[in-house]
């Protein structure tokens, strides 16, 4: 077809049409304007494109070798090398089929076939006898972690992928990656999914013989996810204890230990199981993370946990790194990115950012109900009581996690968790002092079918008793101010505080 001074042509040439382009030429020229631009050379192949259905995942008994092809008509040979007519399509499940042209399968495939088979995990191209399908595996699991996995969760090395590696993993630490990655913040997680993933992972752990590190770095991905039983949680951190004495330390696996560790000594009220010596790789480990990325941020929150939990034996000793502490944990929002803020509670914010709030409000909660409900002495070091200024600022934080909506509620069980346990610390600091403000606040609590629904209950149960029918007229109050107000106040004193500290001990270490 003429087109003034170019010919559109219907046959492409091979160039052009490996990398579908509109092939045209130039009255004059011998090659395409295509090829010329790119000083490659122009090459015309007439042969009549045969066509082949590929069957996707087929089983494997059912796979025949493939057809000799015919010849062109032309008298030429078969198109296909002896060792390409033997080629057999990997076996699978699904019953997908792909009709698409064969092409000349001589020295290199064309990238759009190399993409479809790689694609939907078909199998070995007809070019490469020696391809191993393992390969194209190990790198889709090692690009389902990279993506989905670990800008959220970095708890499993990159060495784990690598070739000799991978054909070590586990189908536990395999399938814990995939859950991971099917349980992102960006979208929700079907109930009945996140049951059927839990029944698979705990099948898998009552067989897993070896515990090794890239077994336990990818298990480690999923406890704050999904709720996976509190034995399985501490068998793991025992594996972890008995793995790190003997074969020295994998960072991303220590920071996946201690993150699950603090979270799990916080909502199931359990001791630490690993030893706080280890705090420092956390530390380091954070430093080396962008203050800009979601984990960072997520890990911080999980550092600050991890301090409270393996300070609160050793208190007395310790008054000067608690409010340290509790002033790190004041001035930590100041550091989030806008993208992973919740300005007010009423306004639209990322996932991330949502799952950020949740936990860092349960652990400011945490902290201080800690400090009034212990009392005493403890409550006196810290400067904390039951007042209420400090419990409208309690309010506001529970009354912020308590109105998420159920969908964001549904992304990962740790933030249902939250909210027991943060109706919780609710219902016993109202037995410290009896504040109007909680009795509305715990009105927002919502049961979620997500959540452990016998902890659920109870503490629904406990919630009713109290309100005893009441209902409440949401005021549409915004629990940012308070938050802000308050924090600006405690900080500067603790600051303050802080740095008279600091001076002391400097004149006392000089004295020495």
């Amino acid at each position: 077809m003429e087109d003034g001074s170019r010919f559109i042509l219907f046959k492409a040439c091979n160039s052009c049409r490996s990398r579908k382009l509109r092939c045209e030429v130039k009255s004059g020229d011998s090659a395409c304007r295509k090829c010329l631009d790119q000083n490659v050379e122009c090459v015309f192949d007439h042969k009549r494109l045969g066509t082949r259905t590929v069957i996707l995942f087929e089983p494997h008994e059912k796979l025949t070798k493939s057809k000799k092809h015919d010849s062109d008509g032309d008298g030429s040979q078969p198109r296909n090398e002896p060792h390409q007519r033997s080629q057999r399509l990997r076996a699978g499940r699904s019953r997908a089929v792909i009709s698409k042209p064969a092409g000349q399968l001589s020295g290199t495939t064309r990238l759009s076939d190399s993409v479809a088979l790689k694609y939907y995990n078909v199998g070995s191209f007809p070019s490469s006898p020696k391809y191993d399908e393992r390969h194209d595996a190990r790198e889709g699991l090692r690009e389902t972690y990279c993506s989905r996995v670990e800008p959220y969760t970095p708890f499993v090395a990159p060495a784990a992928f690598d070739n000799d590696a991978y054909f070590y993993l586990s189908k536990l630490a395999k399938c814990c990656v995939n859950i991971a990655a099917s349980s992102s913040p960006s979208y929700d997680t079907p109930q009945s999914t996140s049951e059927l993933f839990l029944e698979i992972v705990e099948t898998l752990i009552e067989a897993e013989t070896e515990w090794s590190h890239d077994t336990l770095s990818c298990f480690f991905l999923i406890p704050l996810r999904v709720n996976v039983s509190t034995s399985n949680v501490q068998l793991s951190l025992a594996r972890f204890n008995a793995l790190h004495d003997l074969a020295g330390r994998d960072d991303n696996l220590v920071v996946g230990a201690l993150s699950v560790d603090a979270w799990t000594c916080l909502i199931r009220k359990v001791p630490l199981q690993t030893d706080t010596s280890l705090l420092p790789v956390f530390e380091n480990y954070l430093k080396s993370l962008a203050q800009s990325a979601f984990s960072y941020h997520f890990l911080a929150v999980g550092f600050f946990l991890y301090r409270f939990e393996a300070l609160q034996a050793k208190w007395k000793s310790h008054k000067f790194e608690l409010l340290q502490l509790e002033f790190d944990m004041l001035l930590w929002p100041a550091r989030l990115t806008t993208d992973l803020y919740v300005i007010r509670d009423e306004l639209l914010a990322t996932p991330e950012a949502f799952l950020l709030h949740v936990l860092h409000n349960t652990l400011m909660v945490a902290f201080y109900a800690t400090a009034v409900i212990r009392g005493g002495e403890y409550g006196s070091n810290l400067s904390i009581f039951a007042v209420p200024g400090l419990y409208t600022f309690i309010a506001g934080m529970a009354k912020s996690s308590f109105k998420l909506s159920p969908s964001m509620v549904c992304r990962w069980s740790i933030v249902a968790d939250c909210q027991i346990l943060t109706a919780n610390y609710l219902l016993d600091l109202y037995q410290e002092m009896e504040f109007e403000k909680f009795r509305e606040t715990l009105s927002y609590f919502k049961i979620n079918g997500i959540m452990n629904q016998r902890k659920a209950h109870a503490v629904k149960a406990q919630i009713d008793a109290l309100l005893q029918g009441e209902t409440f007229v949401d005021d549409e109050s915004d629990g940012s101010p308070v938050f802000w107000v308050f924090r600006d106040i405690r900080s500067m004193t603790l600051e303050l505080y802080l740095e008279e500290e600091r001076k002391k001990r400097t004149m006392r270490s000089e004295a020495l």
